[in-house]
């Protein structure tokens, strides 16, 4: 008998007694110890067995802490708080979509997904580059979250890639269409839409923004519109500055401003989405032939500031970007404005009524 080959008669029965009760035979156990030192490659000494052994412990109970990607979807969302309602639906709006068209990607365990998988799903079920941007950063904020919690090794989105969204331009009001407007909100709903409408076109303030703004918020001895960390997109506060457009008709409701217990009211009228629709529409607006484009008085208000004050950190500042490279590949744009027309938009006479 070769000893090199064969354990001896005690070597064979002290084996036996470590085994007991493990439901493994001798042949089991050697055949584990040649797979170890395989993997183990040069390095066989026991020592480097251990340190494989151990690796696959914690390798184990790391799996044993992951979860399903609907489980990790719902935990995320009960433990966020301080959501605007419109991030929460979005949140929901995506993971349903995910959820209705790819079911079995919720039933997947989230340490086991991979990013090949997640880019298959952002190319199947979202249809546009825009709709995959953001089905890309919502399923990227909850695997972060797991990798927080030590759920997954790593984020499986990271390695996806980013869509690239071709902005549309938006072509800003021309002076006509702005006095158009003027006019409608002064006549309709007993011009309760006119200071809301102006904060957005004079002012660049986001309409979601606007609808949070208190009379309170007004400062005209300071010229400016407060916009506080709540109210504001990002979460920053920022100061807008009152320009004679502005001031010329925040002037006309001082009353309201300066009035006792005012200063907590809410700027917008209630119902504020369907007066402002009704504003438009007498104004020309949301026809077939003239639809109304999204976010174009922002983009007004950035591109007569461009052209008039040629101050981009200032506007930058003013638009609350945390980026310069936005305000210039999204909101600029020239078409049709002139130094001259840029000039009398930012004065004061184009609010009078008669004008």
């Amino acid at each position: 008998m070769n000893e090199q080959a064969w354990m001896t008669d005690n070597e064979a029965a002290a084996a036996r007694v470590l085994l007991a009760g493990t439901g493994l035979s001798l042949t089991d156990a050697a055949r584990l110890t040649l797979e170890l030192k395989e993997a183990a490659g040069r390095g066989r000494t026991i020592n480097a067995l251990r340190k494989i052994i151990k690796l696959g412990e914690e390798s184990l109970a790391r799996s044993r802490l992951s979860v399903s990607v609907d489980k990790l979807y719902r935990i995320f969302l009960e433990k966020k708080e301080g959501w605007r309602s419109r991030t929460e639906r979005d949140y929901k709006q995506v993971m349903r979509r995910i959820g209705e068209q790819c079911p079995e990607f919720l039933r997947c365990r989230a340490r086991a997904v991979t990013h090949e998988q997640v880019q298959a799903l952002l190319d199947s079920v979202f249809p546009t580059a825009q709709q995959r941007r953001k089905g890309r950063a919502i399923l990227h904020s909850i695997f972060s979250y797991a990798e927080k919690r030590r759920w997954v090794n790593f984020n499986p989105v990271t390695a996806t890639t980013t869509p690239r969204v071709r902005e549309k331009e938006i072509v800003p009001l021309t002076l006509e269409e702005v006095r158009r407007l003027l006019a409608a909100a002064r006549r309709c709903e007993a011009g309760l839409c006119l200071i809301p409408f102006a904060l957005m076109l004079f002012g660049g303030i986001r309409p979601r923004e606007m609808a949070r703004l208190r009379w309170g918020d007004i400062d005209l001895e300071e010229n400016v519109v407060r916009i506080s960390p709540y109210n504001s997109k990002t979460g920053g506060a920022r100061h807008v500055t009152i320009h004679e457009p502005l001031r010329e008709l925040l002037l006309e409701r001082k009353d309201r401003i300066e009035a006792p217990g005012s200063g907590r009211e809410l700027i917008a009228p209630r119902n504020f989405d369907k007066r402002w629709l009704r504003v438009r529409r007498n104004a020309g607006w949301n026809t077939g032939e003239n639809p109304w484009q999204q976010d174009v008085l922002r983009h007004t208000f950035a591109s007569y500031h461009a052209k008039f004050f040629k101050n981009f950190h200032l506007l930058q500042q003013e638009m609350g970007h945390a980026s310069a490279n936005l305000l210039r590949t999204r909101y600029l744009s020239m078409s049709g404005i002139t130094a001259e027309s840029a000039s009398r938009f930012w004065n004061a006479a184009i609010v009078i009524r008669d004008n």
